[in-house]
Order: structure tokens, then C-alpha cells, then sequence
């Protein structure tokens, strides 16, 4: 590939500050203030988004009915539309974190590719959290344990996609230390 076009397609580091700063801004939203104001509503219980192991049948409808009609409302109203953009903004500013990383090596493109995904999966899973989140606090829908499941599965899931984004980008991060002082 000519030089010009590797050139054209470097990640640079104010793009990557853009996306890290506004996804954590996005997390610092629900994280201090829109989850701990449904928890306060709820009597203290932590919220479905907040529980990465997931939950159960008789945890979730606790959930439910801790919050009550303005807890819901405010979890659909406020909670949900957050979790709109965070999932994106979250693949999109580590993607480009490890891109970035990933700039300093020479490894075959599948194995780059293959890192580049947790970023995106964890995208995935958190949006279907927040669609099966959703569901449950529908009230005119029954809370059926096959749909807490699908519900506590998607948690799961973010949770363990998002752990191995952020230890992805902490392990580039160490090995480009390291090799930055090797060279001195």
C-alpha cells in the first residue's frame, strides 16, 4: 500500500480523545446520576443496567415493582434514551482507542480485525439489553421468566464483551509502554 494511503487512514490521537471523551461523558450521565435516581426511587436496588451478572425472575420483577409508575416512566423517559447513545459512542471511541494502539505493530489484518470487535459487540448486546429492558417494564406485558432470561442474558453478555474491550486496550497499552521504554 503506497505510503500516501496508509497515511489516509491513521487514526489520530484528537480522534480518539473525541470518541473516549464522549462516550465517557454519555457514562458519566447514567453512571452519577440517571441510574443512582432510579435506584433512590427503587428503595435502593441496583437497576438491571448496573448488575453484570444479570438477574432472575424474582430479582427483575423487585425491580419493577420497587420503581413504580414514575421510576418507570423515568427509566423509559431518561434511562433508555442515555443508553441510546452510549453503546455507540462506546464501540466507536475504544474501537478507535485500539485501532490506534494497533497502529504500532505489524500484525496480520484478521488478528486486527478480530481485536477491533469487542468493541462493537459490546454495542450489540447492550442495545438488545435495552431493548429487552424495555419489554419488561411494559405493563401491559407479562413478565415471563423466558423473557427475564433473554433480558439477563443480554446483560451478561455486554458485561463480558465490555470487560475484554477495556482489558484489550489496557494489555496494547502495556506492550506499547513497554516497548516505548525498551527503546530508550
Amino acid at each position: 500500500m503506497p505510503a500516501s494511503m496508509s497515511q489516509k487512514y491513521r487514526i489520530s490521537w484528537p480522534m480518539v480523545w473525541v470518541g473516549l471523551i464522549a462516550s465517557n461523558a454519555v457514562f458519566a450521565t447514567i453512571m452519577l446520576w440517571s441510574l443512582p435516581h432510579l435506584s433512590q426511587l427503587a428503595n435502593g436496588l441496583i437497576m438491571f443496567d448496573a448488575r453484570p451478572a444479570g438477574y432472575s425472575l424474582i430479582q427483575a420483577q423487585s425491580i419493577i415493582d420497587a420503581l413504580g409508575k414514575a421510576g418507570i416512566e423515568f427509566y423509559h423517559g431518561t434511562q433508555l434514551r442515555l443508553d441510546l447513545f452510549y453503546p455507540a459512542l462506546f464501540a466507536i471511541g475504544f474501537a478507535l482507542l485500539i485501532a490506534k494502539f494497533l497502529q504500532a505493530y505489524n500484525l496480520p489484518k484478521w488478528l486486527k480485525i478480530a481485536l477491533l470487535i469487542s468493541p462493537f459487540l459490546t454495542a450489540v448486546f447492550d442495545y438488545s439489553e435495552n431493548h429487552y429492558i424495555g419489554l419488561m417494564l411494559q405493563s401491559d406485558l407479562p413478565l415471563t421468566s423466558q423473557l427475564v432470561a433473554t433480558a439477563s442474558l443480554t446483560t451478561l453478555l455486554k458485561s463480558v464483551a465490555s470487560s475484554i474491550t477495556q482489558v484489550t486496550a489496557l494489555i496494547l497499552l502495556v506492550l506499547l509502554l513497554i516497548q516505548k521504554f525498551r527503546k530508550q
